[in-house]
């Protein structure tokens, strides 16, 4: 005999409220996107993959009838992102800042414009989103997810720096949005996640070894 399992939304509907996740487009982003959409949220969908972002804006909302926005925003481009923010409704009830680079670097390879390059979009991108949320919501307090990775704590992989650097960093964030705003009612949770077999990450890997 074979038994359905219930629906998320059934055990935790997200109805009536909004989700914007980073780097949504594929891999892990849009795999925490179908989640949020499977519990009846609604989604905002930022990445810089316009063409892939557009089509799995598209797949999701065909496939949980809810509202899904697709934004492609550049987050090393700081300008861009506050742009973005300034121009977003509804402000979002939960952040999840996914995106990031996976760029493994030797240490007598870190240049200026690596280091600012992972540190904008692994980094500053998520204070930045945490500060824009936490100012558009009036006093209101939301969720916050940010992904980290296991190279913040533990070293897994070599030449891996620079990356764990800027993934520790995130931690921090976390930390301190606890400390700072969960008085007033806020919650941020840091995941960090082990290898998974993503688009991005098989990507990252190949031009490694070239």
């Amino acid at each position: 005999m074979t038994t359905s399992l219930p629906s998320l939304e059934s055990l935790l509907s997200l109805k009536g409220k909004t989700a914007l996740i980073t780097g949504a487009a594929q891999g892990i982003g849009r795999a925490i996107a179908e989640r949020y959409a499977e519990a009846g949220a609604s989604l905002q969908l930022l990445d810089t993959k316009e063409e892939i972002l557009d089509k799995t804006a598209k797949e999701i909302r065909e496939k949980y009838g809810i509202e899904v926005n697709a934004y492609a925003v550049d987050l090393d481009n700081e300008e861009m992102l506050t742009e973005f923010w300034d121009q977003l409704s509804p402000v979002p009830d939960v952040l999840v800042n996914n995106a990031g680079i996976f760029w493994p670097k030797k240490l007598e390879k870190i240049d200026a414009a690596s280091y600012d390059k992972i540190m904008n979009i692994n980094t500053r991108a998520v204070i930045t989103n945490c500060r824009e949320l936490v100012e558009r919501r009036g006093g209101r307090p939301a969720t916050i997810v940010n992904i980290s990775s296991i190279e913040a704590v533990k070293g897994m992989t070599y030449d891996m720096m620079l990356y764990g650097a800027s993934k520790a960093a995130v931690l921090a964030v976390s930390r301190a949005i606890v400390k700072d705003y969960g008085k007033d009612g806020w919650k941020c949770n840091t995941i960090l996640p082990g290898g998974v077999s993503t688009p991005g990450g098989t990507a990252m890997a190949k031009a490694a070894l070239k």
